[in-house]
């Protein structure tokens, strides 16, 4: 998981014809339409500069707005906070990528500065696709001990949630 800014002063369309300019990428988003649920690909001009990683986030959960959309709510750690206050602060009115395995799930508009370390990530997902996100929050080795549960979505069955019980931390190299 990354956060990157979007490069607003890039049209998409062309740079996907004709590349992005130098310390920019193309990332690819999709849109369902809600009523066909016909799905489009959608370029992104996305800044290669990372902002942030998701070893950043110590919690996130699916959640359920008032009107019934599914969001991630997003808790960071002391770092996470502090880099991502000053990231919203520095680029208010900028849209923010948010970017699992290379596509864009997500670009809100930083509206104001966030030093709060929560977060919500919202954009019309479905709560398959706001588990995915939620899913990705890191566990770092130092944090797991014997009994943990780690559940991740299959690679080659992204239909699949998978879950292992942590049985011992002993090593066999």
């Amino acid at each position: 998981l990354e956060f990157k800014l979007l490069d607003d002063q890039v049209d998409a369309a062309r740079a996907a014809q004709e590349g992005p300019p130098p310390g920019d990428e193309i990332l690819y988003g999709r849109r369902v339409d809600r009523n066909t649920k016909a799905e489009t690909r959608v370029p992104y001009i996305v800044k290669k500069e990372i902002l942030l990683t998701g070893d950043v986030i110590s919690d996130a959960t699916v959640r359920v707005s008032d009107v019934g959309e599914p969001y991630v709510s997003v808790l960071f750690d002391s770092v996470g906070a502090r880099l991502f206050g000053e990231a919203t602060e520095k680029n208010v009115g900028k849209a923010l990528a948010i970017v699992l395995d290379g596509n864009v799930h997500s670009a809100p508009v930083i509206r104001e500065r966030i030093p709060s370390g929560q977060a919500q990530i919202s954009g019309g997902f479905t709560f398959e696709e706001a588990s995915d996100l939620a899913i990705v929050k890191p566990t770092k080795p130092t944090d797991l001990v014997p009994g943990d549960v780690i559940t991740y979505r299959a690679q080659e069955r992204p239909d699949v949630l998978v879950t292992h019980r942590l049985v011992s931390m002993d090593r066999d190299d």
